[in-house]
């Protein structure tokens, strides 16, 4: 990837939002980095595995998960172009991942030292704000996902699902960007009971059921669940 393009990229993410394409070019002539590509459907790192970097993603699109001891794995977010991997980890106490993360398209890496990072957090007060968003952004995340997978049925799970995303684009026709078996992983459910789930809200009344594109009929009723 030629050099401005790594710079756009970078400009146009959460770390340096803020920051002039100029002023961004001279803060990486600041340090050492390199670029790493990963192929579609490779790991790229496996739960317990050492963290020893900081990466960004630049392009393609990368998934963690948890694999629990049944097998069945949990969906944790999807990370794309301008994403951090894993920043609430990179300067904790263990070097250990807590999850899996799958190269879900082919990815193009910017890879810094953790002390590399840490120079530009410390030099500029933009970039050392913006990583305290991501940071403050991970937690409401978290929070909200442990909500989520402590309802008990698939129902509710979904009910929450779709009450976040039609606050989110204030429409109450919604268009899913994942798969059915996507977000059966994100609910850490089994295919089956989400689309039992679907049924079950779409019998009530609640929802219009049309492929990827959900429409919530009795937004009151989906608030209730």
């Amino acid at each position: 990837m030629e050099q401005k393009k790594i710079v756009e990229t970078l400009a146009a993410g959460p770390l340096f939002k803020g920051l002039r394409e100029g002023e961004l070019e001279l803060l990486l002539q600041s340090i050492n980095y390199k670029i790493v590509e990963y192929k579609k459907n490779k790991l790229y790192t496996i739960e317990g595995d050492s963290y020893l970097h900081a990466d960004l993603v630049l392009s393609g699109v990368i998934v963690p998960y948890m694999v629990g001891d049944s097998g069945k794995s949990v969906q944790m977010g999807k990370l794309s172009a301008g994403d951090l991997i894993a920043p609430a980890f990179i300067f904790a106490e263990t070097h250990q991942m807590p999850v899996t993360v799958r190269v879900d398209a082919h990815t193009v890496i910017i890879r810094f030292r953790p002390d590399e990072l840490m120079q530009l957090i410390d030099s500029n007060p933009i970039v050392r704000h913006n990583f305290i968003t991501i940071i403050s952004n991970i937690v409401i995340y978290l929070t909200r996902k442990i909500h989520m997978l402590s309802m008990f049925t698939a129902k509710g799970k979904l009910a929450q699902y779709l009450i976040e995303i039609y606050k989110q684009q204030q429409s109450p026709v919604i268009r899913l960007e994942c798969s059915r078996q996507e977000l059966a992983d994100l609910f850490g459910i089994q295919k089956y009971s989400l689309t039992r789930a679907f049924m079950q809200l779409s019998d009530a009344g609640i929802i219009k059921n049309d492929g990827r594109t959900i429409t919530i009929v009795n937004p009151k009723a989906l608030f209730a669940i």
